[in-house]
């Protein structure tokens, strides 16, 4: 007997079946949720640490197999991928889908505290970042000066941070640019101990002052002609020779500088 003559001959029985079809699409229809950005990706949390002025076996050995050794005990742990370069360790951990991303980031969070004193003191602060379809980097751009030039990797991340992330911002669509890596400037303040007893000073006092001295203020607008002007106050420090002449203590016989 053939299908059709079958259906012809049970009218019932199809009906039946095409509301049962039905029921089951209006309900699926109104059940299932709805997202906007739905996530086709597992979870993955990525650890950036910087440590400056290391090599990259040394990141490796001192950093990524430590990190990697500790979130490897993690549940949910599909898979892991570490790259060690100079100066920064990159590992991302890959999770199952079973795993909400915010549990797999306070995971990742717990597992670097657990063995942070293992980790070299001169590290920056690990970064950590959640990797969705809504947050995963459009892409990653490596910048370093070329061979011979006068630019220094300390020139290129202020190049980094200032010119080129501002020109990024700038664009259609970019929500944000995060820069790592590279050396940033520092000046580096060495005291004696004995000369601020003397002067009746402590190194807090010379934290202070400094701080108090490297600042911008804003001061707010100015309207003009239909434009918009902002003022600020600017008291940043230019070189060293600026530090060095910060008053630590006013005396009745006259200043006391760094």
């Amino acid at each position: 007997m053939s299908l059709p003559s079958h259906s012809l001959r049970n009218p019932y029985l199809v009906l039946s079946l095409l509301l049962a079809v039905v029921a089951m699409g209006l309900i699926g229809f109104f059940r299932n949720p709805v997202d906007l950005f739905p996530e086709t990706t597992s979870p993955q949390v990525v650890v950036v640490t910087v440590e400056p002025g290391a090599t990259a076996k040394d990141v490796s050995d001192r950093i990524t197999e430590v990190l990697e050794k500790e979130i490897n005990t993690l549940s949910g742990l599909k898979r892991i991928t570490a790259i060690s370069r100079d100066e920064v360790s990159s590992l991302n951990a890959e999770f199952f889908y079973s795993k909400p991303i915010g549990e797999a980031v306070t995971d990742v969070q717990n597992a670097i505290s657990r063995i942070r004193a293992q980790l070299p003191k001169g590290i920056l602060e690990p970064r950590i970042y959640r990797i969705t379809n809504a947050t995963r980097a459009l892409m990653t751009i490596a910048l370093s000066p070329k061979s011979g030039s006068a630019k220094t990797l300390a020139d290129i991340r202020l190049l980094a941070d200032n010119q080129i992330r501002d020109a990024l911002l700038r664009l259609p669509g970019i929500a944000d640019v995060d820069v790592f890596g590279g050396f940033r400037p520092a000046v580096r303040i060495f005291v004696d101990r004995d000369k601020l007893q003397v002067y009746g000073l402590t190194i807090n006092d010379v934290i202070v002052r400094v701080g108090e001295r490297n600042v911008t203020i804003p001061s707010g607008y100015i309207y003009s002609r239909g434009r918009e002007l902002l003022l600020k106050g600017e008291a940043e420090f230019k070189n060293a020779d600026e530090i060095g002449r910060v008053v630590l203590k006013q005396t009745r016989d006259g200043y006391i500088e760094l």
